[in-house]
């Protein structure tokens, strides 16, 4: 466990806030992993479990993204009390949902609301220091909670190897794009690679959902990563 400095905190959708973390120590993870975030709060410290966002390529610095979500003190301290310059505690990368540069040719991803969080991360890293192509299927409640919207249409019309569809679960007036729950027929649409590796995160309900779509689709078992936290 070391100490971080919360650097910046922005609100970047309705629900979600984004922190960029300065490690005070030796600090590495490797793209998709997660951290265990400590906070000292009314002179107790408390723990909650956030995957980063940012590729392991950057230096001095990581960001993670959290939903205001649930009934851990530390989340709720994140969206109502936390301030630049608070210093906290964080343990990891942990997790083995990760990838690592070489490790397939063909990336795949499926996001679910902030499940986005560790894809963002692969994504990054697959953009930046990889020669894989990815596909990122990401699906938000609104047009409003597709975070780093702008980011993935950047780099995906910059970047032959980088692919996204954007699917919002609830229909609105201001949206052009996909509408629905991601599922086999999505998959189907953006394309099926066997020798794929596929990535999950999302509600455990929609990864069960998934993991059964991907079958039916052909791809076996040992291609697909994906971590149940709850």
């Amino acid at each position: 466990m070391i100490p971080a400095v919360i650097k910046n905190i922005a609100q970047a959708t309705p629900t979600i806030r984004t922190l960029r973390l300065e490690p005070q120590g030796d600090f590495t993870f490797k793209a998709g992993q997660w951290i265990d975030f400590y906070a000292d709060i009314a002179g107790e410290r408390k723990v909650a479990g956030y995957s980063m966002t940012s590729s392991p390529l950057t230096h001095g610095y990581f960001d993670l993204a959290i939903k205001r979500v649930g009934e851990n003190l530390v989340t709720k301290h994140i969206h109502s009390e936390a301030w630049e310059g608070e210093v906290v505690h964080v343990d990891g990368g942990n997790g083995e949902m990760f990838y690592e540069a070489g490790a397939a040719k063909n990336v795949i991803m499926l996001a679910g609301g902030i499940g986005i969080a560790p894809h963002m991360s692969i994504f990054r890293y697959i953009a930046e220091g990889d020669t894989a192509s990815a596909t990122l299927i990401y699906s938000a409640s609104s047009p409003a909670e597709l975070i780093f919207r702008d980011e993935i249409e950047a780099t995906t019309r910059h970047n032959p190897r980088m692919k996204a569809l954007l699917t919002v679960t609830d229909e609105t007036d201001d949206w052009k794009g996909h509408v629905g729950k991601i599922d086999a027929a999505l998959i189907r649409e953006a394309g099926v690679d066997p020798e794929a590796l596929y990535y999950i995160c999302g509600p455990p309900a929609m990864i069960h959902e998934l993991v059964d779509a991907l079958r039916t689709l052909g791809i076996r078992r040992k291609q697909m990563r994906y971590e149940l936290w709850w």
